[in-house]
């Protein structure tokens, strides 16, 4: 069992179930898994001509399977939860290659939207290893049978076919 910080959302597992439409699926889900995110908070100052420097925050998160860097409207809520390992995916992105992907986005994010003659100053405000939830159910048709995945920060639904 581990503690990890999740990710809260407005969807729970009930009305994940729901967003299964015209399909009959066995709630509660089968299970849950946890994919691994890196969240940073930037803080930039960006030098100025004439006024005083602009100062921006900026959020990114970097996907720890793949590697990949978005930027986010917030730093997100987390709540602890206990989990059985078994249910976490593990990142293939070590701590130190997310920070130098999230500081490059935020990088090119500061000089395409406030272009400039000086590079921008960016440090580390804030930073955390967070995880978003999956919930997977099982079909309950017996002829049919798959695995519907639901995702708690969007609501959209994968169907995972599998033969038995």
């Amino acid at each position: 069992m581990a503690e990890i910080s999740v990710i809260i959302t407005g969807l729970d597992s009930g009305e994940a179930a729901s967003l299964v439409k015209g399909k009959t699926v066995i709630s509660p889900p089968a299970y849950t898994l946890f994919y691994p995110l890196y969240v940073f908070q930037f803080h930039g100052s960006l030098k100025r001509p004439v006024f005083h420097p602009r100062e921006v925050n900026l959020f990114v998160v970097v996907d720890m399977a793949r590697g990949g860097a978005s930027l986010a409207d917030a730093f997100p809520e987390v709540e602890p939860v206990v989990v059985e390992e078994a249910y976490l995916l593990q990142g293939t992105v070590t701590r130190e290659e997310a920070r130098g992907c999230a500081l490059e986005k935020a990088k090119r994010r500061l000089s395409f939207r406030y272009p400039t003659w000086w590079a921008p100053e960016i440090g580390i405000a804030r930073e955390a290893l967070a995880y978003k939830r999956y919930w997977v159910f099982r079909d309950g048709m017996e002829g049919l049978r798959a695995l519907w995945v639901v995702d708690s920060f969007t609501g959209m639904v994968h169907r995972l076919p599998f033969h038995i």
